[in-house]
């Protein structure tokens, strides 16, 4: 309550401030009282903001209003470590503290068709996929930037890995001379011009060609036999 002062009367129409010297005789004076205006102030810890409530010790089963932040589900109002649901008769002003709980969220990553699912709390470190391995490819990176923490996932979010396609080299060997060439992996592997050699027939080249490149170099030896000639 506050203090409205000092009346003369019952119905406190007649203020009295002071009581002069030269007054003689028993007087009898009515003190005045009204409900203090008190405030309830939240804190609402990152969340958004919510305003002050003002009130009276004769405000009664006030619910407290729920409040939001990205990425957190609201767990109540708290003064201290008791949970404020309502204001009930409460006779002095205070704050609350917005508590929360982390929202749970999924990544998935996608690396050459098979999917790595992370589920964790809003907020906590992300750590990618380090077995990036692709037969005859190189790692070049995410199609999405991968985020440092967990993020607010409204929709599936998958990030998918993308490579690059290696080159290897086919060697050419025809009597110690080499003649490299460089082919894309698992793209058709072509011979050279079938080399030419005095009294030699060219055979073919060992070992044999595959029909697509692998994913190593290749080196492969030209296979000769005389040249028969017919004398008549």
């Amino acid at each position: 309550y506050v203090f409205l002062g000092w009346f003369a009367d019952e119905k406190l129409t007649e203020a009295v401030e002071a009581i002069s010297a030269t007054d003689t005789g028993a007087k009898t004076l009515y003190g005045a009282w009204d409900y203090a205006q008190l405030t309830l102030t939240f804190d609402a810890n990152g969340g958004k903001a919510v305003e002050a409530k003002e009130f009276t010790i004769q405000t009664k089963d006030w619910e407290l209003p729920a409040t939001t932040k990205a990425g957190y589900t609201f767990a109540g109002w708290f003064n201290g470590e008791n949970e404020v649901k309502v204001l009930n008769e409460n006779t002095e002003s205070f704050t609350v503290v917005a508590k929360w709980t982390p929202n749970v969220y999924s990544i998935k990553f996608d690396v050459n068709g098979v999917v790595t699912t992370l589920t964790q709390d809003f907020g906590t470190e992300i750590v990618a996929p380090t077995e990036l391995v692709k037969e005859g490819h190189t790692f070049a990176g995410w199609d999405k930037e991968v985020p440092a923490t967990m993020p607010v996932v409204e929709d599936e979010l998958v990030i998918t890995a993308k490579w690059t396609v290696n080159t290897y080299v086919v060697t050419f060997v025809v009597d110690g001379v080499e003649t490299e060439v460089e082919v894309e992996f698992g793209a058709k592997v072509e011979a050279i011009a079938n080399p030419e050699k005095a009294n030699y027939d060219f055979v073919k080249w060992t070992p044999a060609l595959p029909a697509t490149m692998p994913a190593e170099d290749l080196e492969v030896a030209a296979v000769w036999k005389a040249t028969v000639y017919t004398i008549t």
